[in-house]
């Protein structure tokens, strides 16, 4: 499990902890996440690499709790100027 950040950057940091936190509550403790976190000017992006079994679950019917996800990230207004992005991917 393996999350591939910027460890000096604390907002980076708790925005990916709290993805974390979201995805292990929907899929378990024992499920394989790894987030990916990049940083480039004017976007913050962050993939949340699942397996393919899973996927579904993350996402949800009609991409309902993807939605939310993103929307409980965005309410938590992290210091991270430009638009955000969460995927999830294989």
């Amino acid at each position: 499990m393996a999350d591939e950040m910027d460890e000096r950057d604390p907002e980076v940091e708790a925005a990916c902890r709290l993805v974390r936190y979201m995805v292990t509550s929907i899929l378990g403790r024992e499920v394989d996440v790894d987030l990916e976190a990049r940083r480039e000017p004017g976007e913050f992006q962050i993939d949340v690499h699942v397996p393919s079994d899973y996927r579904g679950r993350i996402i949800g019917r009609h991409g309902r709790i993807a939605r939310s996800m993103r929307n409980v990230l965005t309410a938590a207004r992290f210091d991270l100027s430009g638009e955000l992005t969460l995927d999830i991917v294989d």
